[in-house]
């Protein structure tokens, strides 16, 4: 820091100033993890393999529910490391695990086919009374000049 003070140009003074109060700041987060404490080894692996999570778990803005994220980051990883038919396997079998009732419960239940076989009528309807659509780009946009010939 004192260095590039001493090299700073006066325009440059007011920049070096704002510099040395982040450092001030912000020193307990600018040393490695290793000086504040942390023991972390071997992180290289996943530093070169983020890619593989973040084009899937970012690409278009997504956005994730807890449990979606986590199920997809587990598909990634299983997929990563060569266990990704497995992993499907395994879900799969959650997936299609059906309670079993007891004989009890299960003389309870009375279906009556014919109401799965009803066919409701049907109803006359209006049709579109009107309707826009709404445009999310420039009115000299191709789908600008659509929108307006069909206003017209």
């Amino acid at each position: 820091m004192d260095t590039f003070e001493g090299n700073a140009s006066k325009d440059q003074e007011e920049e070096v100033d704002r510099l040395r109060a982040y450092f001030t700041r912000n020193w307990a987060y600018v040393t490695s993890p290793k000086q504040r404490g942390y023991e972390i080894t071997n992180i290289g692996s996943i530093e070169s393999s983020h890619r593989a999570y973040t084009y899937r778990m970012k690409k278009q803005g997504k956005a994730w529910t807890l449990k979606g994220a986590k199920a997809m980051l587990s598909l990634i990883e299983a997929r990563k490391n060569d266990q990704l038919e497995e992993a499907l396997e395994n879900s799969l079998k959650q997936l299609t695990k059906v309670p079993e009732l007891s004989e009890e419960a299960a003389s309870m239940v009375t279906i009556k086919v014919r109401d799965f076989l009803k066919v409701t009528p049907p109803r006359s309807s209006q049709g579109a009374v009107n309707g826009s659509i709404p445009l999310d780009a420039p009115t000299s946009s191709p789908m600008g000049r659509m929108i307006k010939a069909f206003s017209h």
